[in-house]
């Protein structure tokens, strides 16, 4: 049982390293020259629809936001045809890095195709929901709709990062071999590493925050934070110590584990670190939207990663090499969309920035345990079945030369009850014996152990 356990994690974990973990292609491919054009106006696009909202007209801005995606959702769908590619794609000798500024505004037809698949979508939306709409006057309820998304797309991108840090994680193990020993140097080794980084990163915001930076200073003012870093690690090693168990009794499997909890660890208390300044180190507001700008674009980033990796099993996939830049837009704007709605809901851009990283740190805690559960083994009420089955199995029939079935023919027949009794003792052969049953040895249809042996001759040559 448990080396079919290992079996299948082994298969896991080669699955986990077919997949491309260099980003650096994809980055290529995204801020290819010929295809810049669609990103900078989704940059410039977002920053005007989340001007709109915050002036009020919030349900414009929300069926823009939405029209916008579902056109690059079109594009991405249509990639496949040349006419479109060629619509959506500058020819190698009109690339942007052409100079002068009309070239550079030429270069933004390739946007047309989907901004024109976008106006349909608008008129579609606007005959449904608009004042006069099918259903009636409903186009305010667009921007409830994108901002309840904000949740969905924040376990979108922590199942992508996840993802990400499985394939790395899952790269290079060691070879499959039984392991001696637990998990509490490896835990104590995690635990004082990931305090260190904490400390680290908390040093260097404060100075960028023209704070002092003294021992007792920095303990005092984030003694919450250094707090919340110990009870998040008591969590996580609290939810994942069965199946770090598991784990260290295979030399990669116990590798792969150490690794995906690092890992993943880092990025949980990074987004309880962020979560504490915009609570407690009103950090600069410049470097906070430099920030979260980063943060969407890599989440957008391994949404496309994740969608486009070989870990993806599937002969239909609706998203690939192909046409990863038109769908990662598509999810950009509605991102874009859903932090600009609930910013208006909530009237406060860092509280949605906040409950974001919540999202994703909960989130992050969740799939550390899932994860270790798929690769490493089964539950354990499945484990106990396996072991109770596999010992109480009847052992295998050993089978009897003739001279042997001869020698056990001459023994006098012994009750069934003994036979059992003397099963338990040691012996060179064991031989499995039926329930007790009441045996006539008159009646000849009964089969016993010795009815072939023809017992006058055996008598006779006694």
């Amino acid at each position: 049982m448990e080396s079919s356990n290992v079996e299948a994690s082994s298969d896991d974990l080669a699955s986990m390293a077919e997949s491309e973990t260099s980003l650096l292609a994809l980055v290529r491919t995204l801020l290819n020259t010929r295809t810049l054009p669609h990103v900078v106006l989704m940059l410039g696009a977002s920053v005007v629809l989340f001007l709109l909202s915050k002036g009020g007209m919030d349900g414009f801005a929300a069926l823009g936001f939405i029209s916008i995606a579902l056109g690059y959702v079109v594009t991405g769908l249509l990639s496949s045809f040349g006419a479109v590619q060629r619509w959506t794609t500058l020819p190698e000798d009109k690339t942007v890095a052409v100079k002068g500024p009309k070239r550079f505004i030429q270069a933004f037809r390739i946007c047309l195709f989907p901004l024109g698949v976008a106006v349909l979508w608008a008129v579609i939306l606007l005959s449904l929901l608009g004042e006069n709409g099918a259903l009636g006057d409903r186009l305010d309820s667009l921007p409830l709709v994108l901002s309840g998304l904000f949740v969905l797309w924040a376990v979108v991108q922590a199942r992508s990062l996840s993802s990400w840090l499985s394939a790395v994680s899952a790269k290079r193990l060691p070879e499959s071999t039984a392991r001696e020993g637990g998990i509490l140097v490896q835990i104590i080794v995690h635990s004082v590493v990931l305090l260190a980084l904490m400390t680290v990163l908390l040093s260097l915001f404060t100075l960028m925050g023209g704070g002092e930076l003294t021992p007792s200073e920095l303990l005092m003012d984030n003694v919450v934070f250094l707090v919340a870093v110990v009870g998040l690690g008591a969590v996580s090693i609290g939810l994942t110590r069965h199946d770090r168990q598991l784990a260290a009794g295979s030399s990669h499997l116990h590798r792969f584990s150490g690794r995906w909890l690092l890992f993943t660890q880092f990025f949980v208390l990074w987004h309880a670190l962020t979560v504490w300044r915009h609570q407690a180190m009103t950090p600069p507001s410049a470097l906070l939207v430099a920030e979260e700008l980063m943060l969407m674009m890599f989440t957008v980033l391994m949404a496309i990663w994740g969608l486009t990796s070989k870990s993806v099993k599937s002969s239909f996939r609706i998203v690939h090499d192909g046409n990863a830049l038109p769908m990662g837009l598509a999810f950009g704007y509605a991102y874009a969309g859903s932090v600009a709605m609930l910013t208006v809901v909530l009237d406060d851009i860092k509280t949605v920035m906040m409950a974001g990283h919540i999202v994703v740190l909960c989130s992050l805690l969740w799939i550390q345990r899932s994860v270790l559960k798929r690769v490493i083994g089964r539950h354990d009420d499945e484990v106990r079945i396996n072991r109770a089955v596999a010992a109480v199995a009847p052992s295998v029939p050993v089978a009897l030369s003739d001279e042997q079935n001869n020698t056990v023919a001459q023994e006098p027949a012994e009750p069934v009850q003994n036979v059992v009794s003397q099963a338990n003792a040691p012996a060179e052969a064991s031989i499995s014996a039926p329930d007790p049953v009441d045996v006539d040895w008159v009646d000849d249809d009964v089969e016993v152990l010795a009815d072939e042996v023809n017992w006058s001759e055996t008598d006779g040559q006694n």
